[in-house]
């Protein structure tokens, strides 16, 4: 399998195949992140497409080709800011349909246990602040290391890694709550 670097000089040579590579290989993860922040499937998509055609524009300028990913999710990410700014997005829930629950095997779809816990955590990430609230998608769900994570939110590894427990902890006290009720 060819690196995200042998895709990007392969592209750039002029193998259209390799771009397409590249986009079947982060198109889910650039959604799902995009999905997690604005909390709707519409404007994860406009996103989705908005952030790969960017990455087309400006892939000559991309000095670091084996931090594509990271590039690539801070695109995700601003796209993602300037809609919620633009359109004023927060709160809306409608992403908690099956289509979110991507980590989801189809057999786990059938366990109500599955869908009902992951649903649940999706509705305590949604109440959020939104740094929070992307601190937390990047780290668990793209998996992140605390320092990437700082790159694609413009922050330091400190703040990122503060921003990242402080959702943490609000959801688990929001859990408690919900049990305690």
């Amino acid at each position: 399998m060819k690196t995200d670097g042998e895709l990007i000089s392969g592209f750039l040579s002029g193998s259209v195949q390799d771009f397409e590579e590249l986009v079947r290989r982060y198109e889910r993860e650039v959604y799902y992140t995009a999905l997690h922040v604005v909390g709707s499937r519409e404007e994860a998509r406009d996103i989705t497409q908005e952030a790969f055609f960017r990455v087309l524009k400006g892939l000559k300028e991309l000095n670091d080709r084996e931090r594509f990913r990271s590039w690539l999710l801070s695109i995700t990410v601003n796209l993602a800011r300037d809609t919620l700014r633009r359109e004023s997005l927060r709160g809306r829930g409608d992403c908690l349909g099956h289509e979110v629950l991507g980590g989801c095997s189809d057999e786990a779809f059938q366990k109500l246990s599955c869908l009902q816990e992951r649903e649940e955590l999706l509705k305590l990430l949604a109440l959020l602040p939104s740094r929070q609230r992307l601190a937390v998608v990047l780290r668990v769900y793209n998996e992140l290391p605390f320092k990437e994570v700082a790159r694609v939110m413009g922050c330091e590894v400190a703040t990122a890694r503060s921003l990242f427990w402080a959702g943490i902890k609000e959801m688990r006290k929001r859990m408690g709550k919900k049990d305690g009720v």
